[in-house]
């Protein structure tokens, strides 16, 4: 920040217009002697702000009116003693009117610790051993039932067909934690991205008349094609077929409900005795209190955690903060009163947790309080 602007804050709040960032940057001045900003304010403009704060004190008033006896003092004592009165003022006036600011501060501290999603994820064997992907070296890291497996770019795994003339598959299992994300090439050239809390159930060489894979948590597929081999993702409660094509399942045990947005192609779905229903291009099924209903939707907002954003679009508070708490692996109660609150946005997941917190914030609805791994949310 230049000077020029410094002057500008300073002469906006003895005029009283002052914003609340503008307010919040003054106060952080005024409390903060080790700021970088502070040195662009002269020493000047600083005593005529906390002479300002001074004179519109009640107590100040009101001591006018106590008489004291008078004690003389050395000029030295009573700068320092003036100074430590400023300090004692200062903290308490602080402590006393700015409880927001004091929040924002503890929350910045506490958010420091908790860090964005990464690339994490443990793969069980069919014989089930585990492995840690976050420790594995890139390369082939095990050879399953006539396919190697590789870890590439420290946050992908894919599996090389080899010559697997076995009619039994072997199931692997991939699965990524609270804070995690990983990304999975299928022997059959299928892509997979997980997100947090997922996990994907899958052979590691293809055999018989259809590829079937289970998942729990959220996955976007981009399937190969082959018409000779229907490719069936089973969640709980339905089972979707395609041919070749991309979409995304949300399937989370804690959501209200599955849903399935496509982006190409063409997808089946089944869901318990509901009968059968296509989706095409643009379109979402919600599966909820059985009953399975297609709308369309702008899919590609579906897809955020693909490409690292949140995309908040008159979603409500509760839905955010399930995704808040399962990307930064952190504990989060929505209270019931606040859950029809709809909040509207775009940040990157890289971001600080308290950034993310901060749009919400900006309403002037909702307030966070940050304790090490535990969110209050506050009307």
């Amino acid at each position: 920040m230049d000077t020029h602007k410094a002057k500008l804050i300073l002469d906006k709040y003895r005029a009283g217009i002052c914003s609340e960032e503008e307010l919040a940057l003054l106060e952080s001045w005024y409390v903060d002697s080790q700021s970088a900003d502070i040195d662009l304010i002269s020493e000047h403009d600083l005593i005529a702000v906390k002479n300002d704060i001074w004179n519109t004190l009640p107590v100040h008033n009101e001591a006018e009116t106590i008489p004291v006896k008078k004690i003389k003092l050395s000029t030295p004592f009573k700068y320092w003693v003036a100074a430590v009165a400023l300090i004692i003022l200062s903290v308490s006036i602080y402590l006393i009117n700015h409880n927001d600011f004091m929040l924002k501060v503890n929350n910045k501290f506490a958010a420091a610790h908790i860090k964005p999603g990464s690339a994490k994820a443990t793969l069980t064997l069919a014989n089930g051993k585990t492995i840690v992907l976050d420790n594995a070296n890139n390369g082939v890291i095990a050879g399953q039932n006539g396919a190697s497996v590789i870890k590439t770019n420290g946050e992908n795994l894919s599996y090389q067909r080899e010559n697997n003339t076995s009619s039994v598959e072997t199931i692997n299992l991939l699965s990524v934690p609270a804070g995690g994300f990983y990304t999975l090439t299928l022997s059959d050239g299928t892509k997979v991205w997980l997100n947090s809390k997922s996990s994907l159930k899958y052979p590691t060489c293809f055999v018989g008349n259809e590829r079937r894979v289970e998942l729990t948590g959220e996955g976007y597929f981009e399937v190969a094609h082959n018409a000779n081999q229907p490719f069936k993702v089973k969640t709980k409660g339905q089972v979707i077929e395609v041919l070749g094509t991309r979409f995304n399942i949300n399937a989370y045990g804690d959501e209200n409900s599955i849903n399935t947005s496509l982006l190409q192609g063409s997808i089946k779905i089944w869901a318990q005795d509901i009968p059968a229903k296509v989706l095409s291009p643009g379109e979402k099924a919600i599966l909820a209190d059985n009953a399975l209903s297609i709308q369309h939707s702008n899919v590609e907002d579906e897809i955020d955690w693909v490409n690292n954003d949140f995309i908040f679009n008159n979603s409500d508070l509760c839905s955010i903060l399930r995704k808040i708490s399962r990307w930064y692996n952190v504990e989060i109660d929505c209270p019931a009163e606040l859950s029809n609150m709809k909040f509207s946005g775009k940040i990157s997941r890289s971001k600080n947790i308290q950034q993310v917190l901060n749009i919400m914030e900006l309403t002037g609805s909702v307030n966070f309080k940050i304790e090490e791994r535990r969110i209050t949310v506050m009307p």
